[in-house]
């Protein structure tokens, strides 16, 4: 509440993230701070760009009747960028009005500009701001911009714009007038082109996609409208109606549009655009707006191997990575099985076929049974008798061959290698004094 005024604040964060404005419903008036001006926006400082969008659709949604206080007065620059980004939009070019106005006195003035009641649906701004100062004998051009509903017969109106400037004195006297500026509207053809859905994805090889496009004529006079189809490579792009003649005001016009790619088209999402004009003359102002459309093939059209195979059998592209996870999943399970088999048998059990009795018992059993020396009942000591050590000694040695008498000994390895005893009594000497072992 604000005195006996009910506002009702909505949040719009874009400019700011705690920006709001105002608005009176029971007198459609919008205070829209730095979200809104005419013929556009505020800048984005501390919100994004997303938020800002959201915001002034926010406010979109308000009444058509709504009059709206901006923030600032940005119209004249706005209005600039406006004929910038589109050059042949004849409304932002024609609608603007000249007012000169020059103090004659001998004091510097402030100048106050507001706009008094117009009619409903009518936009009028200040493209040369509303406040500015005055000194003595200097001269100032007012330009008044008009934005004014569609379908408005040719013709001067009988409605005008009130243009109230107030001027102040430093003595703060002030003196207000009112300067009111007639509206002609000039002859003209103003088409807008709008669909549904301007993007389609995912479009079959040879196969069609089609855009619903409405064809409407917002200007006041006849048409005769020529539509134009921009090319995209290796699609084939048609439409239904290649002209329209006598497109009264205010009617409007379905266009069938299609778009078909072939095999060789690249993938990624293309745009083309949809023109719909109409001949102008020095008496006739012709408005056209292209539309934008865009389209995608589908991925699958290129694929090859396995996955065309799958594709011209008709079935599903999903269906192919399912059967390789179920393959792989197998195999890891055989896998998986094949290990577990192994590791329950032992390798020297492999070697003992199945049901012998060297596999009876347990594996510590069995063990136990291989470690067994068989000496059960036997005395073990820890020390050795000098019997044992020569019966050790003589069953460790060679047994000898005794020389007979008078012949030399024989070596402690025996007889050597092809000798013979007798051979031995006579040349026995002789082999030792040779071999000095």
């Amino acid at each position: 509440e604000f005195g006996s005024i009910s506002l009702k604040v909505t949040h719009t964060p874009g400019h700011t993230l705690g920006h709001v404005c105002f608005y009176i419903p029971h007198e459609n008036i919008l205070f829209s701070g730095d979200t809104l001006f005419y013929l556009g926006c505020g800048r984005v400082f501390e919100g994004s760009m997303e938020q800002m969008c959201s915001s002034l659709l926010k406010l979109k949604n308000l009444p058509d009747e709504t009059l709206t206080y901006c923030g600032h007065e940005y119209t004249q620059s706005n209005a600039k960028f406006s004929s910038y980004i589109d050059p042949y939009n004849e409304l932002l070019q024609t609608a603007i009005s000249e007012i000169n106005i020059k103090n004659t006195g001998n004091v510097p003035l402030v100048i106050s500009l507001s706009i008094g009641s117009i009619s409903q649906n009518w936009e009028v701004g200040f493209l040369s701001g509303n406040f500015f100062t005055m000194d003595m004998n200097r001269e100032a051009i007012i330009i008044v911009s008009a934005f004014l509903p569609e379908n408005i017969n040719p013709g001067i109106l009988q409605d005008k714009i009130p243009i109230i400037v107030q001027a102040n004195t430093p003595n703060q006297e002030s003196i207000i007038f009112t300067v009111e500026v007639a509206v002609t509207v000039l002859p003209s053809v103003w088409l807008t082109l709008d669909s549904e859905i301007t993007q389609v994805e995912d479009i079959a090889s040879n196969g069609n996609s089609n855009f619903a496009v409405i064809l409407s004529n917002k200007g006041n006079s006849d048409a005769n409208v020529n539509i134009s189809l921009s090319n995209l490579e290796n699609w084939e792009i048609t439409s239904d109606k290649e002209s329209i003649d006598n497109l009264k005001p205010g009617t409007e016009v379905s266009i069938l549009v299609s778009a078909s790619p072939n095999s060789g088209s690249s993938i990624g999402l293309m745009e083309f655009t949809i023109v719909a004009d109409s001949p102008s003359s020095e008496e006739l102002f012709v408005t056209t707006s292209p539309l934008t459309l865009k389209v995608s093939k589908a991925r699958a059209d290129n694929t090859g191997g396995i996955s065309g195979i799958f594709q011209n059998l008709g079935i599903p592209s999903w269906i192919l990575p399912m059967l390789f996870l179920s393959l792989l999943g197998s195999v890891i399970y055989i896998g998986l099985n094949l290990r577990r088999n192994s590791s329950m048998s032992r390798p020297d059990e492999e070697l003992i076929p199945k049901g012998s009795a060297l596999l009876s018992g347990s594996n510590s059993e069995r063990r136990t049974a291989a470690l067994d020396t068989s000496s059960a009942g036997e005395v073990l000591s820890g020390g050795v008798s000098e019997d044992e050590i020569k019966a050790a000694l003589a069953s460790s040695l060679p047994s000898l061959t005794k020389a007979p008498e008078g012949a030399p000994p024989l070596p402690l390895s025996g007889l050597p290698e092809g000798w013979t005893m007798d051979q031995w009594v006579v040349y026995g000497q002789m082999w030792w004094d040779q071999n000095k072992p």
